[in-house]
C-alpha cells in the first residue's frame, strides 16, 4: 500500500469518532499506516501544513473551529495548501454555501447530518490508492440493469462543468470566466479531475468525458 497523510481538523470528539470510524471502514490499517493527525483548530492545521516538507495528500476540515467560521476556514487552508485536496465536513446543510465551498477548491462538501454509509462512499475517492470501493472491500448496491460507475460519475458536478469545458477547447482563464470561478479554482479543479479519471493531461481528460457523453445518450 502506498503512504499518505490524512490531516482531521475538527474540534468535536464525536464527530472525531465519525470520521475516524469511516476511514476504518475505508482502510482497517489507516491509522497505522496512513498516519492520520487530528487538530482542533484552524491555527494548528496551519502550523502542521506548513512544517512538513512533505503534505498530507487529504485534508478534511470542519468549517466552524474555535478560532475561525465559515468559508474563511476553507480560504485560509487554501492559502497555506493549495495543491491538496480538502473534504469539508460541515453542520450546514445550505446548498448555496456547499456551492461557495467547491468553488473556493473545495474537492467535496459533506454535512454531519449525513447517514454514515453516505458519508463513507462520499470520501472514498479521495483517498489514495483506492480507486474503487471494491479495492477497498466495500459493498456497493446498485439497482437491478444499473451499468457500471465511469469515473465522470465520480466528479462532482462543479469538476464535471469544468471538464466539459476543457473539452470544448477552452483554457484555463476562458474557463474562468465562463463559470465566474476563479483562474487558481479551475487549476484547482482540474488537479483533482485528473486525479479522479487517473489522467495526466487535458486530452486524456477530454476522452473520458466523451465516452461519459457518449455512454449516457448525451451527444446531439
Amino acid at each position: 500500500m502506498s503512504h499518505f497523510d490524512i490531516l482531521i481538523v475538527e474540534d468535536h470528539p464525536m464527530m472525531i469518532r465519525s470520521i475516524t470510524a469511516s476511514l476504518a471502514v475505508l482502510h482497517p490499517q489507516a491509522h497505522a499506516d496512513c498516519g492520520v493527525v487530528i487538530v482542533g483548530s484552524l491555527m494548528q492545521a496551519k502550523k502542521r501544513l506548513l512544517r512538513r516538507r512533505e503534505p498530507p495528500s487529504l485534508v478534511i476540515a470542519d468549517l466552524n473551529l474555535p478560532d475561525s467560521r465559515g468559508l474563511a476556514t476553507l480560504r485560509a487552508l487554501r492559502e497555506v495548501a493549495p495543491g491538496i485536496a480538502i473534504v469539508v465536513f460541515s453542520a450546514s446543510d445550505d446548498k448555496s454555501t456547499e456551492q461557495a465551498a467547491l468553488d473556493l477548491g473545495a474537492q467535496a462538501f459533506i454535512s454531519k447530518s449525513a447517514l454514515p454509509q453516505n458519508f463513507v462512499q462520499k470520501l472514498q475517492p479521495f483517498l489514495p490508492g483506492s480507486a474503487t470501493p471494491c479495492a477497498l472491500g466495500l459493498s456497493v448496491p446498485a439497482s437491478e440493469g444499473e451499468a457500471p460507475h465511469h469515473p465522470v460519475d465520480l466528479l462532482t458536478e462543479r469538476q464535471r462543468a469544468v471538464l466539459a469545458e476543457v473539452a470544448s477547447g477552452y483554457r484555463n482563464r476562458e474557463i474562468a470566466l465562463r463559470l465566474k470561478i476563479g483562474e487558481q479554482t479551475v487549476s484547482t479543479h482540474l488537479n483533482t479531475i485528473f486525479q479522479r479519471l487517473g489522467v495526466q493531461n487535458r486530452t486524456q481528460a477530454s476522452m473520458q468525458y466523451m465516452a461519459w457523453v457518449k455512454a449516457h445518450g448525451l451527444l446531439g
